[in-house]
């Protein structure tokens, strides 16, 4: 009896071991049919069907936090690329997207004290999701010289050769932002102290003159959001540009984009009669393909077909004649960074187009090919271009 007393324990040890194995295997296999599931809805999300444009926008980002809270930013990256960009209302919206991602992540990062590994294919969609997390570390921090490191990584210079100066767009944004709460309704001492952290951070013509960009395009949406006290002055939307110094009018003047529809509610023929008021025509110029780049985002987020952008062509017809041939190409070069190179190049063909208009929007985007493809396509896509075009195509 005694005997049987001494092994009791050990029996009990045994059934309690058993139960504790049971109860942990039953528990791993639930986490992991969770984790499958999760994984299936995630990974193969689709939001096409959502009826509304940000209804469809939301979809995508709420679908794309939880593969980033659930498998980290390289898993997102590779079902974007290998899934997502498959989609046509996540294709048409990406930059946004991938932009609003960039914001988030940031502050993921940063909640949940964790390093942030820079994953291959970051500049898909004209580098929103980069441009995103840099300016929201900018903004937050006001530390630009790790927005520059960010900018700077390697990893981002590989996949294309204007990527590290497009990133320092974002800089130009953060800028801005980080300042604007301490100078209030100092407009142009705001914009001043944001330029000068542009001439200080930048080492190329090329990252001073998209960071610059930035610094406009976000007084651009203080205009529209009434944010740090700036005041659009309505009878000369561009009022601000003319106190710019000369090596920064121009980035000013090519930063309107959203700002002439806002004030023409939609208008596009009314938004451009503000451009003809502009003297000088290299900033009339780029005023004008500034506003065409709006356009077209509003057309790519309508789903307009490549065909019925002859309404838009029209309208450029009726411009100033230094603004015809500008304005066609100006449609066509947002087509090429936000819906693709076959878009771009199908618009340039479009047979309504003159031989001016053809020319000007060959030679717009023929040498920007290089910037939005992989670089084992490059090669292939410049010898489809047509003979005289082909000399434009650098890669």
């Amino acid at each position: 009896m005694a005997h049987l007393l001494r092994k009791k324990p050990y029996v009990l040890a045994i059934a309690i071991l058993l139960a504790l194995v049971v109860f942990i295997e039953v528990f791993y296999l639930t986490t992991q049919y969770k984790a499958q599931t999760l994984k299936d809805e995630t990974l193969n999300l689709t939001c096409g069907s959502a009826k509304q444009y940000d209804e469809q926008v939301q979809c995508w980002i709420n679908g794309i936090k939880k593969i980033i809270q659930g498998y980290g930013v390289q898993v997102a990256f590779d079902t974007i690329s290998n899934n997502f960009l498959n989609e046509p209302s996540f294709r048409n919206s990406c930059n946004q997207i991938l932009h609003e991602i960039g914001h988030w992540t940031y502050h993921h990062v940063m909640e949940n004290n964790t390093e942030f590994v820079m994953p291959p294919k970051i500049n898909l969609c004209a580098s929103g999701f980069d441009r995103g997390f840099v300016e929201e570390l900018a903004a937050t921090t006001g530390d630009f010289s790790k927005g520059k490191e960010f900018c700077s990584n390697p990893q981002l210079a590989s996949e294309s050769t204007e990527a590290t100066a497009r990133c320092f767009h974002a800089i130009g944004h953060g800028a801005l932002s980080f300042y604007g709460p301490d100078m209030a309704g100092e407009e142009q001492k705001l914009i001043e102290g944001a330029l000068e952290v542009c001439t200080r951070f930048s080492s190329t013509s090329a990252e001073l003159d998209y960071c610059t960009g930035g610094v406009f395009s976000e007084v651009v949406l203080a205009y529209q959001t009434n944010k740090y006290g700036l005041l659009l002055n309505r009878e000369d939307p561009f009022a601000h540009c003319q106190k710019q110094a000369d090596r920064f009018k121009y980035s000013c003047y090519y930063s309107v984009k959203p700002l002439l529809l806002w004030l023409s509610e939609g208008d596009f023929r009314k938004a451009a009669s503000l451009v003809e008021n502009i003297v000088e025509d290299e900033y009339a110029i780029a005023a004008i393909d500034s506003l065409t780049t709006s356009v077209t985002i509003r057309n790519i987020a309508n789903n307009v077909s490549i065909a019925n952008y002859v309404k838009d062509i029209s309208i450029c017809r009726t411009l100033q004649q230094r603004l015809r041939a500008p304005c066609v190409a100006g449609l066509a070069i947002e087509l090429l960074t936000h819906s693709g190179h076959s878009d771009a190049l199908e618009f340039c063909r479009l047979p309504i187009l003159e031989k001016q208009e053809l020319d000007a929007c060959f030679k717009r985007i023929a040498p920007n090919l290089a910037e939005w493809i992989p670089k084992d396509e490059i090669q292939h896509v410049c010898a489809s271009l047509e003979e005289q075009y082909k000399q434009f195509c650098r890669y």
